[in-house]
């Protein structure tokens, strides 16, 4: 082996990944062959694969792809610098592996990827499809107590209504309040979009139907201040990433409104 000494044991077996290989055979009379192989390579790991998505309806920071529903285009390809690709296989969960020759294919599913080189080292990956068709949830509470949808709910004068958004899938990507007095429609409401990202304070001044709405930023999450005790209706809409959305509606008797509080 070239700059390196080994026994007739581990010749076969050298520790660098490229070497090169000679030998020489001297008969009786000094007559001497000299045979060189190289360069020789070492492989040992397996293929690389690489996949993306086709035209996903929503890619986040993270890269990963997202789908109102099921059924995707798969880009697949497969790279072997050193013995190269010996072949490439998929399978769905619960299924066997099979031979996989396309480099496009459309998945309803999850599924596995393999890949073996010509020295049948492997590299296997799982590829998900990410589908979210939910709509966020929406959490409104008061001092630690959650209120009610769709009904009137007391609460203490100057209060802090807490808001609170999820979403199991893609995320949030914005929130809309919108304030309207009882027995009034929500259509053409003073409203307030709140983007991604950003915990607000809604600030509620003036008397309906004339609301006036103003936001601030909060340190800690989404709060609903009333500057003044009344009875107001807002409606709460949570929008996530691929469109899909939650709408709620609260009502919030504030303060002493000189009426008995349901």
């Amino acid at each position: 082996l070239e700059g390196q000494s080994c026994s007739s044991a581990d010749w076969a077996h050298p520790s660098a990944d490229e070497f090169h290989l000679g030998a020489t055979v001297h008969d009786r009379v000094g007559n001497l062959k000299t045979l060189e192989v190289g360069p020789v390579f070492r492989d040992a790991e397996g293929p690389l694969i690489e996949w993306h998505f086709l035209q996903p309806d929503y890619q986040d920071p993270k890269g990963r792809a997202w789908f109102r529903k099921s059924g995707a285009e798969l880009q697949i390809a497969v790279k072997d610098g050193l013995s190269g690709v010996n072949r490439l296989e998929w399978r769905v969960e619960g299924q066997t592996w099979q031979v996989l020759d396309q480099r496009q294919i459309r998945v309803t599913t999850p599924i596995s990827l393999r890949a073996w080189d010509r020295v049948d080292n492997q590299t296997t990956m799982s590829v998900a499809l990410l589908i979210d068709a939910d709509a966020p949830e929406i959490a409104v509470s008061e001092n630690g107590q959650p209120l009610k949808v769709d009904w009137l709910n007391p609460v203490p004068a100057a209060a802090r209504v807490s808001l609170a958004f999820s979403d199991a899938g893609c995320g949030v990507a914005e929130r809309i309040l919108r304030v309207y007095p009882a027995n009034r429609s929500p259509d053409g409401a003073p409203s307030l979009t709140f983007p991604a990202g950003e915990a607000r304070i809604l600030v509620i001044t003036g008397k309906g139907p004339r609301y006036q709405l103003h936001s601030q930023p909060s340190e800690d999450r989404d709060w609903i201040y009333f500057e003044r005790a009344g009875v107001y209706w807002i409606e709460i809409t949570a929008v996530d990433y691929l469109g899909n959305r939650k709408k709620s509606d609260f009502g919030f008797w504030v303060g002493d409104y000189g009426m008995v509080a349901p």
